[in-house]
């Protein structure tokens, strides 16, 4: 009797688990990837900077400030540095 209940029970959830599909990755998807390239952090460790370059167009640079954790965009720009001092 309790074999035939779990059988009851689990034969539902292995057909539904088995309906949902995963989505096939398309062309589009993949130009939607970006690499994260020329990551630097400031010798005070506030500012980390770092390029985001898409298969196709212009990188974008992008600065984090850890201490009020936003994040500034730089378009068309590539190899970040910071002056010590």
């Amino acid at each position: 009797m309790f074999r035939l209940l779990l059988l009851l029970f689990l034969f539902p959830v292995v057909i539904f688990s088995q309906n949902t599909a995963k989505r096939m990755l398309e062309h589009a998807d993949i130009a939607k990837w970006k690499n994260i390239e020329s990551s630097k952090i400031s010798g005070d460790g506030r500012w980390v900077a770092y390029v985001v370059k898409p298969l196709e167009g212009d990188a974008e640079l992008r600065l984090y400030d850890a201490q009020t954790e936003k994040t500034y965009a730089v378009p068309r720009a590539e190899k970040p540095q910071f002056q010590s001092g």
